[in-house]
């Protein structure tokens, strides 16, 4: 069963990924699907499986992880925009291509990796399964 939550949240990144960088175009039918699978799983997750498999402190934890995606593809705008704003040939530079690789994949793939560690280690789905703040 975390074979679904890690599904779950390798879409909600994929997702996050195309619709705020606008690298894939995929078809309307296909992102139908995914976002019916999206929320085929939170029904599921918060009327079945709420504390078998992982708790709701720890679903919430991952799902915020991925909301800070979105916050950090536009957080990281700013640097780009006051090195534009100072040197105007800074479009061309390779500085910011190799930002630009950081911000569009390595922040998405870290991010991912640390959902897969979490809900596949014991030990922090028994951290979260002994807290109680959140809910």
């Amino acid at each position: 069963m975390i074979l679904k939550y890690l599904m779950f949240f390798g879409v909600l990144n994929f997702l996050i990924f195309m619709f705020l960088t606008r690298k894939i175009k995929i078809n309307s039918k296909v992102k139908i699907g995914l976002f019916s699978f999206l929320f085929l799983v939170l029904i599921l997750h918060f009327l079945i499986f709420s504390k078998t498999i992982i708790s709701d402190n720890h679903f919430f934890h991952l799902l915020i992880s991925s909301i800070i995606l979105i916050v950090l593809h536009y957080i990281s705008l700013l640097p780009i925009l006051a090195m534009k704003r100072i040197n105007k040939s800074f479009e061309n530079h390779i500085a910011l291509s190799g930002f630009n690789f950081i911000r569009f994949y390595i922040i998405y793939i870290l991010v991912y990796l640390y959902q897969c560690i979490s809900l596949l280690s014991n030990s922090a789905r028994e951290h979260f399964n002994s807290i109680d703040f959140l809910i």
